[in-house]
């Protein structure tokens, strides 16, 4: 995102900027951000707090930045109507107008046609619109070719795991939040979500207690993650992980880099009981709960079902 922004600063001030942007890139890549540091670019004068209006910015309290969201799982025809008609009114703030519309591959085909229409006849020539989206290639070929494209990269994960070190996470679950979101503000917000402590706790377990006889997953793991099964997304984080979790077995025995370095002690005396093709029939049953998770399910049944396989692989 840096590069990007000192790429905007640079343009703003050769006064070369563009009336639409399409910023690409994963979640956590920093596309809102990147958006509203602009429009505070835009929008400074001479003398004025930066910070108190980049907040105000944020807080969406300035009368001439708008942002539209998916109203449900789409943007609507309405949505871009209202913006039209905001924009058609006298702003009490002079200088630029900018709109910011998240994930702009939801929009309606008839929202589609607002917007360009919009366009091609736009409020000014300081209206300057921001369009953002995870997936580049569900954006419409008819917004792509009116926009220039940004892409942006997204955040490396050890430089999450590395802030939420800082923020005196366990060492485990800075080793689990840079797989669940790309994020660093969502990884910090999520350290002590109960979801996140279940998983933290259920793979804590796994990795001291396979090797113990007297465990029975199916009994000793059922109220495990409770909180976690009350969610389908959340579940299919929690499974990714425990795949995640052998898969590292995997590479520790072909000598590779390991996501849970904290479990390493455990890992290693895990990997002399089991060989390749042990590992390799685990995750494969793993990855076939996942895709399971394709179609409506029992989320306690299924985990019952996991729990069992475990046993079985466990006890043979």
């Amino acid at each position: 995102m840096k590069r990007a922004l000192s790429f905007f600063n640079s343009t703003i001030k050769k006064n070369r900027m563009a009336h639409l942007y399409l910023l690409e890139g994963p979640k956590g890549s920093g596309k809102l951000t990147l958006s509203f540091l602009v429009s505070a670019e835009l929008l400074k004068r001479k003398g004025e707090d930066q910070e108190r209006l980049l907040a105000q910015i944020k807080k969406l309290n300035h009368p001439n930045v708008i942002l539209i969201q998916p109203d449900g799982n789409s943007i609507k025809k309405e949505q871009i109507l209202n913006l039209q008609n905001e924009f058609s009114k006298t702003s009490l703030y002079a200088g630029a107008r900018i709109y910011i519309i998240e994930d702009i591959e939801k929009i309606t085909q008839a929202g589609a046609n607002s917007l360009l229409k919009f366009l091609e006849e736009p409020e000014g020539k300081t209206t300057y619109g921001f369009l953002l989206t995870e997936n580049l290639s569900q954006v419409l070929d008819t917004i792509q070719s009116r926009s220039q494209i940004i892409h942006l990269v997204g955040i490396h994960k050890q430089d999450i795991k590395q802030a939420l070190v800082q923020k005196d996470a366990s060492p485990l679950i800075s080793e689990i939040l840079p797989e669940i979101t790309n994020s660093i503000e969502d990884a910090v917000g999520l350290i002590n979500y109960q979801p996140v402590l279940e998983i933290e706790e259920f793979l804590k377990r796994l990795s001291q207690e396979w090797l113990n006889k007297d465990i029975y997953f199916q009994l000793d793991y059922v109220d495990l993650v409770n909180e976690t099964k009350s969610s389908l997304d959340w579940y299919k984080s929690f499974l990714n992980l425990v795949l995640l979790f052998f898969t590292d077995l995997i590479r520790y025995k072909v000598h590779r880099t390991i996501t849970f370095e904290s479990l390493r002690s455990d890992i290693q005396k895990i990997s002399v009981k089991l060989s390749l093709t042990d590992l390799e029939e685990i995750t494969s049953k793993i990855k076939k709960h996942i895709n399971r998770l394709r179609v409506p399910v029992n989320i306690n049944m299924y985990y019952q079902m996991l729990l069992i396989e475990l046993d079985k692989e466990r006890n043979k």
